[in-house]
């Protein structure tokens, strides 16, 4: 799913120009900042574009490393993970480094520097842009996020009728202001308890769940006012009684 980019933003006047896999290329002396700078303002925002197939595209980067690809529209668009880095290079120069966390695939994209814009250069040719925005709404809902939530509704895929014990079952989640969170999920003959880190997106519309055994997990923020919220996502759980596919859990504080 990784495609090539043509980031622009207006964001202190930089641009950036991915055009596909490539070595990082010898800078001038006057770009040995450039790897500060891409390291802290790619994560400052969502970029927004149209891929080559035109696809709606938006990219999330995120402080602790990961990378959220999102193509298409829906309820459910493709999304994949990457492992982001800045690599400082020859000469002061930076290139981005890409991992796509399912394959392994890395991608390199080389760094060059003229006047106000950094390029990210590369030997393909082909492209298309992706502007970044910038929205004030990650840190209100990361404050409203946080406290205990109840899920509101019979959270799983699994019949009560058919599972007559999963008719106590539950599921909630616990934001704490450190950036850490739990999850409790089960009935009445099981409890499971899942602990890790998770980060809200700079607009405001995902929470990326980073679990302590390392699975993560993407969450669409669909609504979040005072003590409701709506998640959407996939719960993944070693239990298949109590997995489901994406859907919106409801919830209430508790």
């Amino acid at each position: 799913m990784m495609k090539t980019l043509f980031l622009t933003t207006l964001y202190l006047g930089l641009s950036f120009m991915a055009l596909a896999s490539a070595d990082p290329s010898p800078a001038k002396p006057e770009s040995c900042l450039v790897a500060p700078v891409l390291a802290k303002h790619l994560p400052n925002g969502v970029w927004l574009g149209t891929s080559a197939d035109g696809q709606k595209l938006s990219v999330v980067f995120y402080e602790n490393g990961v990378a959220q690809w999102n193509e298409g529209t829906g309820q459910a668009p493709a999304v994949a993970l990457y492992s982001w880095e800045v690599i400082p290079g020859v000469g002061g120069c930076a290139f981005l480094q890409m991992t796509d966390q399912a394959s392994g695939t890395t991608y390199n994209y080389g760094v060059d520097v003229e006047c106000n814009q950094i390029q990210l250069i590369a030997t393909d040719f082909s492209a298309h842009s992706l502007k970044q925005i910038k929205a004030g709404d990650g840190e209100k809902h990361r404050q409203l996020l946080s406290g205990a939530w109840g899920n509101t509704t019979y959270p799983f895929e699994v019949s009560r009728r058919k599972a007559p014990d999963m008719e106590d079952a539950y599921l909630q989640y616990q934001f704490s202001e450190d950036g850490t969170f739990v999850r409790k999920l089960g009935n009445g003959n099981r409890k499971l308890k899942e602990a890790g880190s998770y980060l809200v997106s700079d607009d405001g519309h995902y929470v990326l769940l980073q679990f302590d055994n390392s699975c993560i997990t993407v969450v669409a923020l669909k609504y979040l006012q005072l003590d409701e919220l709506v998640l959407q996502h996939v719960l993944r759980c070693e239990d298949p009684a109590f997995a489901t596919g994406r859907k919106d859990f409801y919830f209430n504080k508790l």
